[in-house]
């Protein structure tokens, strides 16, 4: 798709190079001209940014159509290349060079981007680096550099990297995303009380923030406070219903943004969809909202893995481990995917084979509960009771209030005890 952008634009700026060339011809004021080539030169970085082009794409463009304009009009107008015609050209090149690092930046920003969707994330992380060399209070990309720390479970840098985006000067949006950000790490960080002040925070100046209003159920669901959460979660799921309706009624997002940024928001607002649905049990609903994400970006190794641990839910475990060791294909370390195929193997009787997957889950990503309860579930099946109530205790000790895991250490003492 991004070849047929590329194309699209250098056949439109050579449409729109033609068009100018017959205005041109026509006329002798020089402003005029100097006017419409400048006009030029703008609209043509207003394509970059908008389709993200690489900088030589960019400048190959900008110097092609207006070298061959100028020399068109100059032997049109007086039969021979006029430098005074060519002036005020090179001077707009010179404009144009002189915007180079930021065109430089924002190309390399989209290549990490591109690198986390290929699920490249240690070499995203690289070209992230390399660009706070230069810009060190780069927005974009120290948001998205804490973004990908989340996905490789680092928390504690990507809780450092929120509280340093915090002391910069932000507008609303920007804040509520890092906000949030922060939400997550140290939700994930086992710090439910501090997250809990942080989500208050957000939904004091923005209540319909659905991704808020998610964590917060997560919170919620954590500390024993099942139907708060509930609630949170079908508050969270009709924001999500009333953003992609916006999305896909208003001509103005669409024009606002690039295809491939619009598909990325769109991709969250569905992922997140899913997430809910699967809270709420609505699997099937959920199965057709991941399958959407995917129709997206059929190479992200999340998506996978919540098409199969739907599919898991809804009994169909052969097509479900299909689309997981699909996820793993994509990205081997991605613990949910890990952790889904353990809770497969061990769904479909196999809860032995299911051990080697949950460990390597738990490897990844220590401080998450639910892959010690999985364990511990699979212990219980293969009546391993002592190992069992080792995992059980261990999501107690990072999560005292966790009702599912006090309920499950009391079914094996039970069993024990008798």
């Amino acid at each position: 798709m991004r070849s047929n952008l590329k194309h699209n634009l250098f056949e439109f700026s050579v449409f729109l190079a033609v068009i100018l060339f017959f205005i041109l011809s026509v006329s002798v004021n020089k402003v005029l001209e100097l006017v419409l080539f400048i006009i030029l030169v703008i609209f043509i970085s207003i394509l970059f940014q908008i389709f993200n082009y690489s900088l030589k794409v960019y400048l190959s463009t900008v110097i092609i159509v207006l070298t061959v304009l100028s020399v068109l009009i100059s032997i049109l107008s007086q039969g021979l290349i006029n430098i005074g015609t060519l002036i005020p050209i090179l001077g707009a090149l010179v404009g144009v060079i002189e915007y180079i690092p930021i065109f430089k930046k924002k190309a390399l920003f989209m290549e990490s981007v591109s690198l986390v969707e290929m699920n490249k994330f240690l070499e995203s992380l690289a070209i992230s680096d390399k660009i706070l060399e230069s810009y060190p209070e780069y927005f974009n990309t120290i948001y998205f550099k804490a973004c990908t720390l989340n996905i490789l479970r680092k928390h504690q840098e990507q809780l450092e990297l929120v509280d340093e985006l915090l002391k910069m000067k932000l507008n609303k949006k920007q804040k509520m995303f890092v906000l949030n950000l922060k939400v997550c790490a140290l939700s994930n960080l086992g710090r439910y009380d501090d997250a809990e002040d942080i989500v208050d925070e957000i939904l004091e100046e923005d209540p319909d923030n659905s991704v808020t209003m998610y964590y917060e159920a997560e919170i919620l669901l954590k500390i024993g406070y099942k139907q708060e959460a509930m609630d949170y979660y079908v508050n969270s799921l009709e924001s999500v219903n009333n953003e992609l309706l916006k999305h896909h009624k208003s001509l103005i997002k669409k024009m606002s943004v690039s295809n491939d940024n619009r598909n990325r928001i769109l991709l969250e607002l569905w992922t997140l969809k899913g997430c809910i649905q699967i809270k709420l049990h609505q699997y099937p609903e959920a199965l057709d909202s991941f399958s959407e994400a995917l129709k997206l970006n059929p190479n992200k190794s999340m998506g996978w893995n919540n098409k199969g641990y739907t599919l898991a839910k809804l009994g169909q475990y052969d097509e479900a481990l299909n689309c997981i060791d699909r996820s793993l294909d994509l990205y081997p370390e991605n613990d949910f995917a890990l952790n889904s195929k353990g809770y497969i193997l061990a769904e479909s009787g196999k809860p032995e084979e299911s051990l080697q997957y949950y460990q390597k889950a738990i490897e990844i990503a220590p401080l998450d509960e639910e892959r010690y309860y999985h364990k511990g579930k699979a212990y219980q099946k293969l009546q391993q009771y002592t190992e069992a109530l080792k995992c059980y205790n261990k999501v107690l000790e990072l999560n005292p209030n966790c009702e599912y895991a006090k309920k499950a250490r009391d079914e094996v003492l039970n069993v024990m005890e008798n």
